[in-house]
């Protein structure tokens, strides 16, 4: 008489479960564009420029050659702080200094409750936001620092000249660090205020 077949011979294979990829895809879709429009802003170039000369502004020709003279707007970043750089003949027509100073100051770590020598990001922002005052339709800031500044201060650099926020006052380094970007309408969309949009890195010579 035959044995009973062994139920371990009948025992279906395990089959690997198919990975539905659709969410991964359906990310990765969303992603891309939201980076290429990130990235689409910012303008990579290394080339030798000299930042305007500390000085006071030349006598121009008239208003209207002002306006054609690129304001060659500059923040140079430092292990002292910033300085903010522009043409000293362009600057002078709206009586702005061509170049200013913004030392590190001491502020309070919100975490740790020490005191801390940081760089003055909401100094940075009311000088440039004082200047976009000015030279409404400028668009452009180029960025340029010291080979050993570390590449998070440029881009907190970057963020503080693009962007304009709901406020231009800030009791504090974390109340600026937490401020909001103001946002117009351009037809059915919300978006950013621009301050600085076009970013350039540029080497000093």
């Amino acid at each position: 008489m035959a044995g009973t077949p062994s139920s371990k011979a009948h025992k279906t294979p395990d089959v690997p479960a198919e990975v539905d990829l659709k969410p991964v895809m359906g990310l990765v879709a969303i992603l891309i564009p939201l980076l290429l429009y990130t990235f689409s802003f910012y303008k990579i170039q290394v080339q030798p420029v000299s930042a305007p000369k500390i000085g006071a502004a030349g006598p121009g020709n008239n208003q209207g050659d002002n306006k054609k003279k690129p304001l060659q707007l500059t923040v140079v970043v430092t292990k002292p702080g910033f300085a903010i750089k522009m043409d000293p003949e362009v600057a002078g027509s709206v009586n702005l200094p061509s170049s200013i100073s913004i030392p590190k100051k001491v502020f309070k770590d919100p975490r740790t409750g020490k005191r801390i020598l940081e760089y003055d990001y909401p100094a940075l922002y009311q000088k440039l936001y004082e200047i976009k005052k000015h030279f409404k339709e400028e668009q452009t800031v180029h960025i340029t620092g010291a080979p050993n500044i570390r590449w998070q201060i440029i881009a907190r650099v970057i963020d503080t000249a693009r962007f304009i926020l709901k406020k231009d006052h800030f009791k504090d380094l974390n109340d600026f660090a937490t401020a909001k970007v103001d946002t117009e309408t351009e037809g059915k969309k919300i978006i950013p205020r621009f301050l600085f949009p076009q970013v350039v890195f540029v080497v000093m010579e």
